[in-house]
């Protein structure tokens, strides 16, 4: 991810919730915020089922 404001929202559909079964939920779409420290990790955002701002991988 770069620092450059991205004009277009992304998403990311969760495959697989091992470990954050009380956050994610298999098949559905969530959307990924930008984060340039969870990136260089491997990393992304999403905001999960609380409406917390979370790391998943």
């Amino acid at each position: 991810m770069n620092t450059e404001k991205n004009q277009f929202q992304q998403f990311g559909l969760c495959l697989n919730n091992e470990g954050y079964a009380a956050s994610l939920e298999v098949g559905k779409v969530y959307r990924i915020i930008p984060d340039d420290k969870a990136a260089v990790h491997g990393y992304i955002r999403v905001i999960d089922e609380a409406v917390r701002l979370c790391i998943h991988c």
